[in-house]
């Protein structure tokens, strides 16, 4: 719900677009540049206005199954 198309219903899109300012894609699932170690660390220790999600929020399993899916195919 916070990274998906749509920056205007999507904080953490329209966060990544004034941050990344067209240089990367502001969708994550566009991104060619994520790996699952990459994206366990924002999700499990946050980054600026995204906090961090314990593990009774995202378990291991599904933060790995999040990782392989946003990793470059």
């Amino acid at each position: 719900p916070c990274h998906a198309p749509g920056a205007r219903k999507h904080p953490g899109t329209a966060a990544l677009e004034f941050l990344y300012k067209g240089e990367k894609p502001s969708v994550l699932e566009q991104r060619l540049d994520l790996t699952p170690t990459l994206v366990a660390t924002f999700v499990r220790n946050g980054v600026k206005i995204m906090p961090p999600f314990r593990k009774t929020e995202i378990s291991d399993k599904e933060l790995s199954d999040i990782g392989a899916y946003l990793s470059p195919r």
